[in-house]
């Protein structure tokens, strides 16, 4: 399809076009703007308020694309129900890919609630979508990849529990939409990422299960033609979990005093100036990975023929896989079959995310894995004794609590974490979990540099927020873990909801005394 003419393409003295040409200028201006007379904290505040207005244009695009969209008339010839993905391909040159996520997007987020349109081949009514998330764009609160997430997140929830309604007379999509913008507002996109397929899993854990992936499994090696190695593989879903976590323990970035430097007692290098200077890994993600599977062939050849490893090299961190699940998630991967609502265990490695129960029940039997089971609460024993240095079940529960880097947004999984005294051992901290705190290497730094402090409040350690930050320097915890959790609460709420429903419809009466008492129940 060729471009429209230029008459066709022209807003006249339309308002839109007025405002549009509003926008543009004030762009080209923004660009020309003098910015050297700007304090630092004029600077930041520039920057979070471009992003902020970044988000409000994006919701005006997708309003306009929902227009266009409305109106098969304006793009003659184009198949039905493509109309703005077809003008935005052919007329915008738009990747396919990213003009169908414009559609969709635009689509959920209307604010009458009308989620995909009107559907004239079946005569349904339209599908409820995202309004609360589309007004969070509006405002700036959320950026496009939060909504892209979402969008995604509602396409793979089961329809029947989204149209049910509840005994407030809410409906399942509207529960959705308000947990979906709460938690798109308060977290990072990789963070929310993790958020919706919490809740993803905790409606239909059997989904997240191929038992015939296995017969998929497959290695292929080559060489090319400077010698370099190549290949392409898949691993079975247990054999995944291993495989996953061994590549991202072996290639977390190395400490800037770099190997062979003893730790101090809170994790950090002593005896080294390197120790102090903020110098970096400075390979990529890809080069760290590649460098992590050579080891591990490395380290298979340093094992004799029955299989035993040779002693290891001081200051080597052995290898280790860690799954969190609830007392009812083990019982669910031991053979009790798997209830929306509870949700599955979780890898906590990067990308890991939920695991199937008959992942876990097989990673139950591994001897490199680890389970630790948390109470109703998310709550993990204290496992203290009384030494300098945390013990390896001590960095465990601090892992399987904190789940990665306790600073808000960051994304370091526990394998690149260190084990941190919030109260220092020279000054009277004990080494209990209650006064342990899991950081990534860099927040370590800046945490001893003075730029983040740290605190216990409800035995659970919370960070202080450089003042360039907050200037109140209020006390926060990341929040993904919980919020995760959240998720979970709400599949369950739901579920039960719709079980209820259906038990009504179809004469068996039930009192509720049987629906009590499952994981994830709001008290």
């Amino acid at each position: 399809m060729e471009p429209a003419d230029t008459d066709d393409q022209g807003l006249g003295a339309s308002s839109v076009g007025a405002v549009l040409e509003l926008i543009g200028q004030g762009i080209c201006d923004l660009q020309s703007a003098p910015t050297l007379t700007l304090s630092d904290a004029e600077v930041r505040a520039a920057v979070a308020r471009a992003h902020q207005v970044a988000g409000q244009l994006e919701a005006a695009v997708l309003h306009l694309v929902r227009t266009l969209d409305d109106r098969p008339e304006a793009v003659p010839g184009c198949p039905a129900g493509k109309t703005a993905a077809t003008f935005l391909v052919h007329a915008v040159r738009v990747d396919p890919g990213r003009a169908a996520r414009d559609v969709a997007a635009a689509r959920r987020l209307d604010p009458s609630g009308a989620g995909t349109g009107r559907d004239d081949r079946l005569g349904a009514p339209a599908e409820r979508g995202l309004p609360r998330l589309g007004r969070a764009l509006a405002s700036g609160q959320i950026s496009r990849q939060h909504v892209d997430i979402a969008v995604g997140c509602l396409d793979r929830l089961p329809t029947d529990t989204l149209a049910d309604t509840d005994a407030d007379g809410v409906a399942g999509i509207e529960r959705v939409d308000e947990f979906l913008a709460e938690q798109a507002a308060r977290h990072s996109p990789a963070v929310f990422r993790r958020i919706a397929r919490q809740l993803e899993a905790a409606f239909a854990p059997e989904r997240e299960f191929d038992p015939e992936a296995h017969t998929r499994r497959f290695l292929h090696l080559g060489t090319d033609g400077s010698g370099m190695v190549v290949g392409r593989f898949a691993l079975s879903p247990a054999d995944g979990v291993l495989f996953r976590n061994v590549i991202h323990a072996l290639s977390a970035p190395r400490s800037a005093a770099g190997p062979g430097v003893q730790p101090s007692a809170d994790g950090e290098p002593a005896g080294d100036v390197r120790a102090e200077l903020p110098i970096g890994d400075l390979r990529t993600a890809a080069q760290r990975r590649a460098d992590a599977l050579a080891q591990l062939a490395r380290l298979a050849v340093g094992r004799d023929a029955t299989g035993d490893p040779d002693p290891a090299p001081p200051g080597r961190t052995p290898v280790h896989v860690s799954l969190v699940a609830t007392l009812e998630q083990v019982m669910a991967a031991l053979g009790v079959r798997p209830a929306a609502g509870v949700g599955l265990a979780n890898d906590l490695g990067p990308g890991g995310g939920p695991v199937p129960p008959a992942v876990l029940a097989q990673s139950l039997c591994t001897a490199v894995i680890s389970p630790t089971i948390l109470d109703g609460n998310g709550a993990v024993l204290a496992q203290g004794r009384a030494v300098r240095l945390a013990t390896i079940a001590q960095r465990r529960a601090v892992f399987a609590r904190d789940r990665g880097c306790v600073v808000p947004g960051c994304t370091a999984p526990p394998q690149w974490c260190e084990v941190h005294h919030v109260v220092p051992w020279s000054e009277g901290g004990a080494t209990d979990v209650d006064n342990l705190a899991a950081i990534c290497a860099r927040h370590h730094s800046e945490l001893h540099a003075g730029g983040w402090g740290m605190v216990v409040i409800d035995d659970l350690p919370h960070v202080v927020p450089p003042f360039w930050l907050d200037p109140t320097r209020t006390p926060r915890r990341n929040t993904g873990p919980r919020d995760e959790a959240a998720a979970l609460r709400l599949a369950a709420r739901m579920s039960r909801q719709l079980e209820l429903d259906l038990g009504g419809w179809d004469g068996d009466r039930r009192d509720g005394q049987g629906e009590r008492g499952g994981a994830g129940e709001d008290p």
